[in-house]
């Protein structure tokens, strides 16, 4: 495994790691949080095992995160066990990294999202009502317009006769 492999991976589990931790795992930051002080945290805070915590706190949680990707790595074969530990600070390095970039990344998410989900609906709602609205059995055949007939053109007195078909029978028939 390449360092830069190492850095990426811990990049990709950051994000996905800060993403989890404030969708689903704030509750249990508070379950936590319980069992560990003797004071209960704020109802209005919420908190993460990541998300709202100082550097010390992410760094705790990147590197037992580190560890337990390191050692799933180590545990599938690795031939070198102390290139494999030398990587697992690579890591650590791409998780730290990662939880302080995905804030930055999910910042527009929700609000981007939420246009989305008002348009679907949008068109949802435009959706059912135009089936409320289809009469049951066929639809009315649409009539394509008809085209308007133009007006004769007046032939002119003064212009010459230019059929020239005229001229071919006369030849023809002398």
């Amino acid at each position: 495994m390449d360092t830069l492999l190492a850095f990426f991976i811990g990049l990709a589990a950051g994000i996905v790691y800060y993403f989890f931790d404030y969708k689903k795992l704030t509750n249990s930051y508070r379950s936590w949080y319980k069992l560990t002080h003797k004071d209960p945290l704020p109802d209005d805070a919420v908190q993460g095992f990541v998300y709202a915590q100082p550097f010390s706190g992410k760094l705790y949680s990147a590197i037992f995160l580190a560890a337990v990707i390191t050692t799933i790595i180590i545990l599938t074969g690795s031939a070198n066990i102390l290139i494999q530990l030398l990587y697992g600070v690579f890591i650590t390095v791409g998780l730290m990294v990662a939880f302080y970039a995905a804030p930055l990344i999910f910042r527009h998410a929700p609000t981007n999202v939420s246009k989305l989900k008002k348009h679907l609906e949008k068109m949802d709602e435009f959706e059912a009502e135009m089936k409320s609205k289809q009469i049951e059995g066929k639809p009315k055949p649409v009539e394509p317009p008809k085209p308007e007939p133009e007006p004769a053109k007046k032939p002119d007195a003064d212009k010459k006769d230019d059929d020239w078909r005229k001229g071919i029978k006369d030849y023809l028939n002398d």
